[in-house]
């Protein structure tokens, strides 16, 4: 059975997001963020071969994880110019402490993450929902954090549409009901789902 990503019918390792505190990020000007890491005393406690692995991999992870977002954000806007919802992606709640060069800066969130996107359906349903994304096999349920499961959860109870657009790699995409997420452990046995576990949720690209 073929689904889309229609959101008037049941709509959507960067996408991720962190909790508030200490932990420094920073954004260039596209809105890519990287977490600052420290070097470890003595020196690299890995080969420059590995470290630059590392670099190139991270390289991948953001810019798969950048194009996931876009392919939302489109699909949004589509739904919006044809009058059929109305949904924008939820603002950081973070506070910018140092600015670096090219458009590039250090900040801080200050309150625990929101919900990744909100709106409104033609007819008046409010759409709240998270966006993950992961260049593996497999997604944790933590990737939800609890802050943002408590807020999907008090959507739904007050009668929104709440789901988890999950992203693997490149192509693979799945509009899950936050039901099902919730309740992961007893859908599927573990706290984690592969793309074969979330088949019948998967939207057709293209």
């Amino acid at each position: 059975h073929k689904r889309s990503l229609q959101v008037q019918k049941s709509l959507p390792e960067h996408a991720g997001k962190v909790r508030a505190g200490p932990a420094r990020w920073t954004a260039d000007g596209e809105g890519t963020w990287a977490k600052e890491e420290k070097v470890p005393e003595g020196g690299a406690s890995m080969s420059k071969k590995g470290s630059q692995a590392q670099r190139t991999q991270g390289m991948v992870n953001r810019a798969q994880g950048k194009l996931f977002e876009e392919r939302i954000d489109a699909a949004l806007a589509y739904y919006d110019r044809l009058g059929l919802a109305s949904l924008e992606k939820t603002p950081e709640p973070m506070r910018p402490l140092k600015r670096l060069s090219e458009g590039r800066f250090v900040a801080v969130f200050e309150k625990p993450a929101q919900p990744d996107y909100k709106g409104t359906l033609q007819g008046g349903r409010a759409v709240v929902f998270e966006a993950k994304h992961t260049t593996t096999g497999q997604m944790e349920q933590s990737r939800v954090t609890e802050a943002q499961a408590k807020r999907l959860e008090h959507h739904q109870e007050l009668g929104a549409l709440c789901f988890v657009v999950a992203g693997f790699g490149s192509e693979e995409v799945f509009r899950v009901p936050w039901k099902v997420w919730r309740d992961m452990k007893a859908a599927f046995g573990r706290k984690y789902v592969t793309p074969k576990d979330l088949e019948e949720y998967r939207v057709r690209l293209g």
